[in-house]
């Protein structure tokens, strides 16, 4: 079922701008299998259930152009993002065996979604609307490292380069993974200027300038709308937002315990 808000933006007849390319597909077989059981797929099962509901229509599909590695070093620090050309980092940051890295290939997709994201945000300040990038929001990465299969932070970035736009507005990053924003609240818990709030259903310690709000296994629909509903009473007003969906809140999800349907 669609919230509110954006079954009366459908409503109003608006069209759904959506980032999707093949090589979203992340290039490494071994995290399939691996202990995470990381399905590759998603993004591709996303657009493929888009076009076929008609939700969206193939014209509102916009291929993402990678990030620069200029703008990556907006946020990432020099000396990470070359340790990044490494297979043995590559490996690490997604727990695979090392002969299953290509680093260029990986690269590529890592820097894809991250243009996604940049692009899709210059898309909605530009238009006024909704946009959906099917790849990204990559929490765990901060400024010197990366995380939990999170190579560089799309969202950060993002920013960043908004801010070099002339973007001054306000902004809010509102994260629905079930995992903490450890990277997020390392590279934007600072910035007064960006609200962070999130849901999880773990914690791994306080997080600065987080807003974040941990639910119990199993919480279903009542209990995390209500919660989310909460988080956002509590949230500024802001001029953009950034939602980070991630499909591991659902009940199922092999890396997620809060079981909403």
């Amino acid at each position: 079922m669609l919230p509110q808000g954006l079954r009366r933006w459908f409503d109003r007849g608006a069209r759904l701008q959506v980032f999707y390319d093949e090589a979203y597909r992340l290039p490494l077989s071994g995290v399939e299998s691996g202990p995470a059981h990381l399905e590759t797929r998603r993004a591709d099962d996303a657009i493929h259930y888009l076009l076929a509901s008609e939700i969206i229509a193939a014209s509102d599909v916009i291929t993402p152009q990678p990030a620069s590695y200029a703008d990556l070093g907006r946020v990432h620090t020099d000396e990470y993002l070359e340790s990044l050309q490494k297979v043995e980092t590559i490996a690490h940051l997604f727990a695979v065996d090392p002969s299953d890295v290509y680093v260029d290939e990986v690269l590529r997709t890592v820097r894809l979604a991250t243009g996604g994201t940049i692009q899709g945000a210059r898309h909605a300040i530009e238009h006024t609307s909704a946009v959906l990038n099917t790849l990204g929001g990559f929490h765990h990465a901060a400024p010197s490292r990366g995380a939990g299969f999170c190579a560089v932070h799309d969202v950060a970035v993002a920013i960043a380069v908004l801010r070099s736009d002339g973007f001054t507005g306000r902004i809010a990053v509102l994260d629905l993974d079930c995992h903490p924003p450890d990277g997020t609240a390392a590279c934007l818990g600072r910035d007064a200027s960006v609200w962070l709030g999130s849901i999880s259903g773990t914690s791994w310690g306080p997080l600065e300038g987080v807003d974040e709000v941990q639910l119990p296994e199993g919480s279903g629909d009542d209990v995390y709308l209500e919660a989310l509903e909460k988080l956002l009473s509590r949230a500024p007003k802001v001029d953009f937002a950034f939602v980070l969906a991630g499909g591991d809140v659902l009940a199922g999800d092999r890396l997620g315990t809060l079981g909403p349907s």
